[in-house]
């Protein structure tokens, strides 16, 4: 086990995923966000957002009836407007 160094992302450029470790089958990927983020979703992942400094708006698409809920998963598209 290594650890992360997140503070490393500064170098990086805005919304330019690096992998950053692995855990079973799944990548964990770090990115630095600045600004607008386009709209997408993936088809077979789903995505974590973890926020070191700063703040991140997101808003979901998503629809759910009457005692549902709809957790972020592979169908919900994401934007941070």
């Amino acid at each position: 086990m290594r650890p992360l160094n997140v503070a490393g992302l500064s170098r990086c450029g805005a919304w330019t995923p690096r992998v950053g470790g692995d855990l079973h089958d799944f990548l964990m990927k770090l990115a630095k966000g600045s600004g607008t983020f386009n709209w997408h979703h993936h088809r077979h992942e789903d995505e974590l957002f973890f926020v070191v400094t700063g703040v991140l708006r997101m808003g979901l698409h998503l629809t759910a009836g009457d005692a549902e809920i709809e957790v972020g998963s592979r169908r919900t598209s994401i934007d941070n407007k």
